[in-house]
């Protein structure tokens, strides 16, 4: 019994050793070579030195590798790296991966400037078709032309939100109170707006969408949200927002002609 709690004080002294030597000595630092600040952390150096082999052609990613053919891999990694690592130096020669350059290949370098000049010849025409900066007391789309009242204020959202957060401070969440004449209303409320108890809501089509698809629970229920007109208001009895006026022609047409 003593022998074990010997030898157990012997392993926590040793381990309470290593882990100064890894906080406070630096000992946390992997040197591969003898050249200054060419030290690296240890995942670091698991990542650049033995994951690099897992991950080049003719590893274990390429095809006919089965789970104990990878297993065999990886466990001989720790022997073989410096024999693989001392070919590489000898050949001149070091494969490694770059997946995250693959944007600059010929190919694809040739195929986004084509896209690059396709999209600015869009915004060039887009541009000599809509005046860029207008000159407007009030804030105006310049793409459909809409006008904003004195209600829409989407404009001063970095403001209006730099106001609400300097209320927040200081005040405990369950005294937090949001009010709707600080919130901002978009440019899109001047014609796509519903009204709730009083309040004016926008209606964004697209944001409407993507809730829609984020709460769904089944393709059951989307299907099912699909089957209404999304839409501030029925389109069959409004127009622009007012009533559908009738076409007397068509209630004519209505009335069997009588033979006098």
């Amino acid at each position: 019994m003593d022998e074990i709690c010997s030898s157990s004080e012997q392993e926590h002294a040793e381990k309470i050793e290593q882990y100064q030597n890894f906080i406070d000595r630096g000992f946390c630092t992997v040197r591969r070579t003898a050249k200054f600040w060419s030290g690296n952390f240890t995942d670091m150096t698991i990542e650049q030195d033995l994951m690099r082999l897992i991950k080049v052609t003719g590893s274990i990613i390429d095809r006919g590798f089965n789970a104990a053919m990878s297993q065999q891999f990886i466990s001989r990694i720790p022997v073989t790296y410096d024999i693989c690592q001392s070919i590489e130096e000898f050949c001149g020669v070091k494969f490694v991966t770059s997946d995250q350059h693959v944007d600059a290949r010929d190919s694809r370098i040739s195929a986004m400037k084509i896209r690059d000049n396709a999209d600015m010849k869009k915004f060039s025409d887009f541009f000599e078709c809509h005046e860029p900066f207008p000159f407007h007391e009030s804030i105006k789309s310049i793409v459909t032309g809409i006008i904003g009242g004195d209600t829409i204020n989407c404009y001063k959202a970095r403001e209006l939100g730099q106001a609400s957060l300097e209320k927040m401070i200081g005040t405990p969440f369950h005294k937090l109170t949001l009010k709707r004449r600080d919130r901002i209303i978009p440019l899109i409320a001047v014609h796509s707006k519903i009204k709730i108890q009083d309040n004016v809501i926008a209606v964004d089509p697209m944001l409407l969408f993507q809730r829609i698809c984020v709460t769904k629970q089944s393709e059951e229920e989307l299907k099912e949200h699909f089957k209404w007109e999304l839409s501030p208001y029925p389109l069959l009895l409004f127009l622009d927002g007012a009533l559908r006026k009738t076409v007397k022609s068509a209630l004519f047409s209505l009335f069997a002609p009588e033979d006098s």
